[in-house]
């Protein structure tokens, strides 16, 4: 959790992708537009896509563990990280709250004091 009040919470949206670029980047523009940085895993042969951060691999192990994967490195990377978003290349954020919003309804849902 972030510390202090009023600290800025961290969201991140992340996925593997083998789109190409114009569609993958019209998806991460409207996550980026809500607020959301971005990770994106690409195979090593796939044009780059404008994620806030790229992943290459050279091996793609599934979804489901190329999503842990990603999860853990959005963790290691930005300790001030709160929340992820597992999504993929097809997916648009709800375009009418905010990353920051989410969190907040996240926060108060699960650690809301009893």
């Amino acid at each position: 959790m972030r510390s202090g009040l009023g600290a800025q919470m961290s969201v991140w949206v992340y996925f593997p992708s083998k789109r190409p670029p114009e569609v993958v980047n019209k998806v991460l523009q409207a996550w980026h537009d809500m607020g959301y940085p971005s990770v994106v895993m690409r195979d090593s042969c796939d044009p780059v896509v404008a994620a806030t951060v790229r992943v290459v691999t050279t091996k793609y192990e599934g979804w489901g563990a190329s999503m842990n994967f990603l999860a853990r490195q959005v963790f290691a990377m930005d300790k001030a990280c709160d929340w992820v978003v597992a999504a993929s290349d097809d997916i648009y954020p709800d375009p009418n709250v905010r990353a920051e919003e989410i969190a907040q309804q996240c926060d108060e849902h699960f650690f809301q004091s009893a």
